[in-house]
């Protein structure tokens, strides 16, 4: 072919290929070259759509930061306001608009868009424990609301050095991901974890009376048959009276009274989730991108350390991102 003019007008070498079948060859061959990445995505924004489960603040700050991470990017807010009808509603509304990516924030949000989405890739947030939930199909990845546990470990180590047995009580039918991760981390180090497991909650206390004393710390995880209002009470307690220490999964249990925590704020969270999105943006499927272990602050609680004559290091304290 060859262009003549302003207009760029066309002429077919072949008078049986008709302009409009090679416009046609066109537009196929650039979206072909953009599914493998060779060509820049347009420039105009693609739609985003963002279920939140409620109104909590920790969510608005996740998708604060998810937006402003993602400036050009047109995202669109839902809220199912705690309501699992209202999400139901919510979603086809999303899946009627097709989005390129669904971001969920919060377990509701995230459970109710695993089983209707369909395939509309989706990023999850604010889980605790997402395979609890079923957040592992190939059109799913996400940002986990937990730091790594290297960098957990590295964290309890610094507070309490001489740290050669973690104890930790858990559901496998909930959590066992999230052991087998700590275990792979565990064979280069000379941390060794006690485990006991448990399937429900009216087991916790026998299996705390077996471990306790064959530990330096408890290490909590965000397993749901072990961890709720009701039993972190019996476990601090518990673990208070033996003089053993907990080392928890988020700052709110430290606040509680557990020793410490290493654990990722809400802004870090959104920007993580943002970081997926724009890979996914960029033509990378979900199924190529694992859930993401977001970076981690320190929380301490020099009150329960005080009550158990735990001697925290001055620097390790200068470290802390909040003391209680």
């Amino acid at each position: 072919m060859k262009f003549k003019g302003k207009n760029m007008r066309f002429e077919t070498v072949n008078p049986a290929i008709k302009p409009r079948s090679l416009k046609s060859r066109a537009a196929a061959l650039i979206l072909c070259l953009l599914s493998l990445g060779l060509v820049p995505r347009p420039a105009f924004p693609s739609e985003i759509a963002a279920l939140l489960s409620d109104d909590t603040e920790a969510y608005k700050t996740v998708l604060s930061e998810f937006k402003r991470s993602l400036a050009k990017e047109r995202i669109t807010e839902f809220n199912m306001k705690g309501d699992l009808e209202i999400g139901r509603k919510i979603i086809a509304q999303i899946k009627a608009r097709n989005p390129s990516i669904l971001l969920t924030i919060g377990a509701k949000a995230s459970e109710i868009a695993a089983k209707q989405a369909g395939d509309i890739p989706m990023i999850y947030c604010m889980v605790f424990n997402p395979f609890e939930l079923g957040l592992r199909n190939g059109n799913q990845t996400g940002v986990l609301m937990v730091s790594s546990p290297d960098s957990q470990f590295a964290a309890f180590k610094s507070i309490i050095p001489a740290l050669k047995r973690l104890g930790v009580v858990y559901n496998p039918q909930k959590t066992l991901p999230l052991i087998e991760a700590a275990k792979s981390v565990l064979a280069r180090s000379d941390l060794e974890i006690i485990e006991r497991h448990v399937s429900s909650s009216g087991e916790i206390a026998q299996n705390l009376k077996e471990i306790i004393p064959q530990v330096n710390a408890l290490w909590l995880i965000p397993d749901t048959t072990v961890v709720s209002r009701d039993t972190f009470v019996y476990i601090l307690q518990h673990t208070v009276d033996q003089k053993v220490p907990i080392f928890a999964f988020s700052e709110g249990l430290v606040k509680s009274g557990a020793l410490a925590s290493f654990s990722p704020d809400y802004s870090e969270i959104g920007k993580e989730s943002a970081r997926l999105a724009e890979k996914i943006l960029n033509g990378a499927s979900p199924k190529s991108l694992p859930p993401v272990y977001p970076k981690g602050d320190l929380y301490l609680n020099l009150n329960t350390a005080q009550t158990l004559g735990v001697k925290i290091s001055p620097d390790i304290i200068r470290k802390a991102q909040k003391i209680y």
